[in-house]
């Protein structure tokens, strides 16, 4: 099981599925996505942003985040996936098999952090998927089909 030196199992997890199983999710992400993500933390040497439910309103403010608790896993009882149950349409995201994360960068515009990805594909670690025109963060996963080191995709 890989454990990520630069992020505590709250940013990677919602809510519900961090108060049923705190640290023991750890063994439901797919590796990749981690190791990943402790890459570009290592790489760009700039904090990384996803959920941020533990932190105090003051300390998001501080930071300029909004409150974010579905940017990494999401379970069946987050808000986004009972929408889309509720409007009976079929989800099948990254985020639900422990696969995807949405983060912001400090420093980084989402379009800087696209480009990054692009032009230093031969850097990752791993394959991956990049969800074009995201409305203010970055979307990453490893669902990638291995036709291209990193794959643009609309939702």
């Amino acid at each position: 099981m890989y454990k990520p030196r630069n992020f505590v199992i709250q940013e990677l997890v919602c809510p519900h599925v961090f108060g049923r199983f705190g640290e023991r999710a750890w063994p439901f992400f797919d590796e990749r996505l981690l190791m990943t993500l402790d890459f570009l933390r290592d790489k760009w040497n700039a904090p990384i942003y996803a959920n941020n439910y533990d932190m105090t309103q003051a300390a998001r403010q501080r930071l300029g985040l909004g409150l974010y608790d579905e940017r990494g896993c999401r379970c069946i009882k987050c808000d986004l996936v009972k929408k889309a149950i509720t409007e009976d349409r079929l989800y099948c995201s990254a985020h639900m098999r422990f696969q995807a994360c949405d983060f912001n960068v400090t420093g980084m515009s989402p379009e800087k952090v696209t480009l990054w990805l692009v032009t230093n594909y031969i850097l990752l670690p791993f394959p991956i998927r990049v969800e074009k025109n995201t409305k203010g963060w970055t979307h990453i996963d490893v669902s990638n089909t291995g036709k291209n080191k990193v794959e643009l995709f609309n939702p």
